[in-house]
């Protein structure tokens, strides 16, 4: 299987979103001459797909480039290598604007409702904006109908229209930002840490409001997070980033139960489960997430990684089917066969 899918049963229709080996290098300019003298390697060689409907999780440390992933699947970033379909249109291959007339089908929510409305706008101007770009509605009248119903439909009364971003608390705030990804009914949104700002009381009305909204207008959510509680109430997959590159993928069920890969043992263990708490037993990361500039050779995780063999220093491993519906990067379990089987 070329791509991480969400079963081995998964027909080409039921993807919605289809990332082919995606990679982001951000140049370092210096000198006078801003000549490039190394690179970021933000994403490598990212693969995965979206089933219509379902809400992937995202899920790494800061720096391990689940933004810079997002935003490349929306275009948002042109990629250094790679390729992004939505529903089988390849949107590299997209003029300006024919992928600015096909951006209705996506949108995304950011991370800071602080920062991510204009402060000079009242909330019903901005939402109108949304509209009047994308030809939505026949006249002024519709359009204000919409708006309303918009807000409404995320929990705000149709007089917020008329009230400027400060007025509002942070959680009032994101659900406008909601209010303005669905705007344009689209068929897919990015959410890009959308809690992670908020107040732990505030953090779940804001996620139970999104996964009310998935189930009844049948979205479907990229859900960027480093919160593994927040992704364990709302994920129906989850994929592990690490440094840029995908150490596994599968259903956030089984993932929680029984990870595969070390890192992603890892953060599960350092999470509290709220059944179980903390595990006694939990694996802890020692170090940093390595530089971006300068990643370690094969495997990025192996300078963290309590089960590190020689060989993993020397190979890159790929995303492989390990499973009905599990992948994993992981060179431990060949070699130790390997091994064994010349003893």
């Amino acid at each position: 299987m070329s791509l991480a899918e969400p079963a081995a049963t998964t027909s080409s229709s039921d993807l919605l979103v289809e990332a082919r080996h995606l990679r982001k290098w951000f140049p370092i300019r210096e000198g006078v001459l801003q000549r490039v003298t190394g690179y970021v390697k933000a994403v490598e060689d990212v693969s995965f797909s979206i089933r219509r409907g379902e809400v992937l999780a995202v899920v790494g440390e800061s720096g391990s480039g689940k933004s810079t992933l997002g935003r490349l699947i929306l275009r948002l970033l042109e990629p250094t290598e790679g390729e992004v379909r939505l529903a089988g249109v390849d949107l590299m291959q997209l003029r300006h604007a024919e992928l600015r007339a096909f951006r209705r089908r996506m949108q995304i929510i950011f991370q800071d409702p602080f920062s991510s409305l204009n402060p000079h706008m009242r909330i019903g101007d901005a939402l109108q904006e949304v509209l009047s770009v994308q030809g939505i509605g026949r006249n002024a009248g519709e359009r204000r109908e919409r708006i309303s119903a918009l807000l409404e439909q995320v929990g705000l009364r149709p007089a917020a229209a008329q009230r400027f971003p400060h007025e509002f608390s942070g959680g009032q705030r994101q659900r406008i930002g909601i209010a303005r990804a669905l705007a344009v009914e689209p068929d897919f949104i990015v959410a890009d840490e959308p809690v992670s700002a908020l107040d732990v009381s505030i953090q779940a009305q804001v996620v139970n409001l999104l996964q009310d909204l998935k189930d009844s207008l049948g979205l479907t959510v990229m859900f960027i997070s480093h919160d593994l509680g927040v992704v364990r109430h709302i994920a129906d997959r989850v994929a592990v980033l690490y440094l840029g590159r995908l150490m596994e993928i599968g259903p956030a069920a089984e993932i929680f139960e029984k990870p595969l890969h070390p890192y992603t043992d890892a953060l599960l263990a350092a999470a509290p489960d709220p059944r179980r708490g903390l595990r006694k037993d939990r694996l802890l990361l020692k170090g940093d997430i390595p530089s971006p500039v300068k990643p370690p050779s094969g495997c990025v995780f192996r300078t963290r990684c309590p089960h590190v063999l020689p060989a993993c220093a020397e190979t890159i491993p790929t995303l492989r089917q390990v499973g009905p519906t599990r992948q994993k990067a992981c060179i431990r379990d060949d070699v130790l066969h390997t091994a064994r089987g010349l003893q």
